[in-house]
């Protein structure tokens, strides 16, 4: 009978070949002692010996055979050969009888060993077979080192020669120049420390070569964005407080203090204060004559807002007062100007008998040969009203002075020129104008009301005739006093009452800022509200024409604050630079473009618009880490795993996340991997894979047949804005292959 065996392989170990060789012995020593035992013992014993289940036993109860294979026992009755083992006394074996193959895997410890047994030549010690535990401290120096890889080093301090590269030339660190670069095959895009002699900083490098940040840490135009939130505000929210800066101060407690708007010069808003109170101008402070009627509301001033001699016949306008204006009686003597009534002011037949005050029309009041008889009214000439002497014969019609022309007594001998008028000479209606001489009769000549509107020719007082203070309130009917009766510029404050002149009185737009002197209209003189916008002339207020402490902001309309350099206009506040002639800063509306806010420089370069702020115009070294938003520039993503495993011949994931890119930019991938080769040289493969979008993908890998424990990959790849997978892949021969640990890390750079 013979047995066939497995021959054990060149490559393969004593334990896998016991582990094929053993069941084959097994099934051929089974089969041979079954038929021995069947051939040469009677059935029943047979049956006996090898029992129901195929288990040989000997006369003693041992077990010497069953499925599993053969059992042999030494005379102390122990076991020395089983399935599973083979036990020989080192008697038993002969010099050199043991071979490396015979000798099971941990078989031989340090109590099998002598002392100094195991020498250099004596001596072949597998890859990775002594451990770091096995090692004295400070035992390995550096003759006894030839390749360091990057997994081998524990954390602290490397020192290393002159320069350090990763993945061939794609990162660089360099000691002696103090820097860290990042090439992409073409140029350094990424350089990190020392940029310049005595400068260090942080450059980054466009695909075109330009700086997106340059060596002294400015940040390019338009190299700048911010997203997302700044603290707790969406970003959002801030660009659109900056185009409507108003609509967010009002919405909140914080105002722009006064003293923070410069006007011109080294003058701001809080100079035009009245004094504490913030809210109002001081009327010192609104130029002189800048208030125009346009900007009174109509019927907006009354006597009692009014100081008393504020409104000057200089503040009135032609034909400004009517009579519908003035209240009945309001105009009296101490109001009129010397000689202010002309006859060019006096309507015909203005003047009634009941205008004129007793003895108010003298001789100087009445122009030459302007009294005819036809002004004088019948017996209403009395003796008393004429001068000695001033009717002379030359002036009488003969037969023209009747009794009925003259008033009881009113022809005194006095007042006749002795012998020249005898009554004889005197005839009905005989004193007419044309027989009174000029200037002859006086006051003193009228009897009281004896002056009617009928008895004066039209035109014919002048101021001429009356004379000063003659014309009191008294003297002048209710209403007869009209505007044509008024000279232009003719009632001066002077000549008007304290405290007489009151809202009826004035015709709607008849006060002009002209009219008005400097700080006498005070806030008690204006109805609330009343001064509207079409009421104001551009350029129209003055600080030096609003009294201190009158006017507040309920007093002014947005859009009508006009100054050379600070100017609301259009639902815009604009400053003006009155010395370079440009605006320099706008917030609101700029027709043709948008809403917003605008800052320019001096020289005219725009420093902050809608749009964002100009990179130029960003002071060096003045945005901090803290104040960029996170992943607004680098987009790390990294992932790491140190679960073990065994090659299977084909290439298996070991580790997987996603990168968001907000805009477009690049990818740099870097990899790193430990794997281990127990089994002698074997085939691997790393591979690190970016998937886009579209269902493209960019990688680098490496690979191999012989043992490397570290293997180290790097690349980068241009992407635009959107998700991207990142995957790390390794593959090894088959099971003898083992992976240890992987690390794989994706910046995502945007800027």
């Amino acid at each position: 009978m013979s047995l066939l065996l497995p021959i054990r392989g060149a490559s393969e170990t004593a334990e896998q070949y016991l582990d094929r060789l053993v069941p084959a012995l097994s099934r051929s020593v089974s089969t041979a002692v079954s038929t021995i035992i069947r051939e040469t013992l009677p059935p029943d014993t047979a049956e006996a010996v090898q029992g129901a289940a195929g288990t040989v036993t000997d006369e003693f109860g041992r077990t010497i055979f069953d499925a599993h294979g053969i059992y042999v026992y030494d005379l102390a009755n122990n076991l020395i050969i089983s399935p599973t083992a083979v036990q020989i006394d080192t008697q038993h074996l002969v010099d050199a009888a043991i071979e490396t193959s015979k000798i099971a895997d941990s078989a031989i410890n340090e109590t099998k060993l002598a002392v100094g047994s195991i020498t250099a030549n004596k001596a072949v010690i597998a890859s990775g077979a002594i451990l770091s535990a096995m090692i004295g401290n400070a035992q390995i120096v550096d003759a006894h080192i030839d390749t360091v890889r990057a997994n081998k080093i524990a954390t602290g301090t490397l020192v290393a020669g002159t320069k350090i590269y990763v993945g061939e030339a794609n990162l660089m660190l360099d000691a002696d120049d103090r820097i860290i670069a990042v090439n992409d095959g073409t140029r350094d895009r990424v350089r990190l420390g020392r940029l310049a002699v005595g400068s260090y900083g942080l450059q980054l490098i466009g695909t075109d070569g330009t700086e997106v940040i340059a060596a002294n840490g400015n940040v390019l135009a338009n190299s700048l964005k911010i997203t997302g939130v700044i603290g707790t505000t969406p970003a959002s929210s801030v660009v659109n407080w900056a185009s409507d800066p108003a609509a967010r101060i009002n919405a909140n407690t914080v105002k722009i203090d006064p003293g923070r708007i410069l006007i011109s010069g080294n003058t701001n808003l809080s100079d035009w204060s009245a004094g504490a109170d913030l809210t109002k101008i001081a009327g010192g402070q609104i130029y002189t004559r800048s208030i125009l009627a346009t900007s009174i509301a109509a019927n907006s001033l009354t006597a009692s807002e009014i100081a008393a001699n504020a409104i000057t016949t200089t503040a009135l306008a032609a034909n400004s007062v009517t009579a519908a204006k003035i209240v009945s009686g309001a105009i009296t003597t101490d109001k009129l100007d010397a000689a202010s009534v002309t006859a060019l002011k006096i309507a015909a037949n203005a003047i009634t008998t009941d205008a004129l005050a007793a003895g108010s029309v003298t001789a100087l009041k009445i122009l030459a040969g302007t009294i005819t008889s036809n002004e004088i009214a019948v017996g209403s000439l009395t003796g008393d009203r004429l001068v000695a002497n001033t009717i002379t014969a030359g002036k009488l019609v003969a037969g023209s002075v009747t009794t009925a022309a003259l008033a009881a007594d009113a022809v005194t001998a006095g007042k006749i020129l002795a012998g020249e008028i005898g009554t004889l000479h005197l005839a009905a209606n005989a004193v007419t104008a044309g027989k009174i001489a000029a200037g002859q009769i006086q006051t003193g000549h009228l009897a009281a009301d004896s002056v009617t509107a009928i008895k004066i020719a039209a035109g014919q007082i002048g101021t001429g005739h009356l004379t000063a203070d003659a014309v009191t309130a008294g003297k002048i009917a209710a209403g007869a006093v009209q505007t044509g009766h008024l000279a232009a510029n003719l009632i001066t404050s002077d000549k008007i009452a304290a405290g007489q002149i009151v809202s009826g009185h004035m015709v709607a737009g008849s006060i002009t800022g002209a009219i008005l002197t400097a700080n006498t209209v005070d806030a008690s003189k204006i109805t609330a509200g009343s001064i509207t916008t079409d009421r104001l002339a551009v350029g129209g207020i003055h600080a030096n024409r609003i009294q201190a402490g009158t006017l507040d902001v309920n007093m002014i309309n947005s859009g009508d604050i006009n100054t050379v350099n600070l100017v609301t206009k259009g639902g815009s506040l604009q400053v003006w630079d009155t010395n370079n002639n440009r605006h320099r800063a706008w917030i609101g509306h700029r027709p043709g473009v948008d809403y917003g806010v605008w800052i320019w420089a001096a020289d005219g370069g725009e420093i902050l618009a809608p749009a964002g702020v100009n990179g130029l115009k960003i002071q060096d070294l003045t945005v901090g880490t803290l104040k960029l938003q996170n992943e607004a520039v680098i987009v790390p993503r990294s992932s790491s795993t140190t679960t073990a495993r065994t090659g299977v011949g084909g290439l298996v994931e070991v580790t997987r996340f996603t990168l968001n890119m907000a805009q477009a930019g690049r990818l740099i991938m870097m990899a790193s991997l430990s794997q281990s080769f127990p089994g002698g040289n074997r085939n691997w493969q790393v591979r690190a894979q970016i998937y886009f979008p579209n269902g493209s993908s960019y990688f680098v890998d490496r690979n191999g047949g012989a043992w490397n424990d570290a293997i180290a990959l790097s690349g980068d790849v241009a992407v635009g804005a959107g998700s991207y997978t990142c995957v790390l892949y390794w593959m090894g021969q088959d099971s003898t292959v083992r992976f240890n640990q992987g690390h794989l890390c994706v910046f995502g750079a945007m800027r």
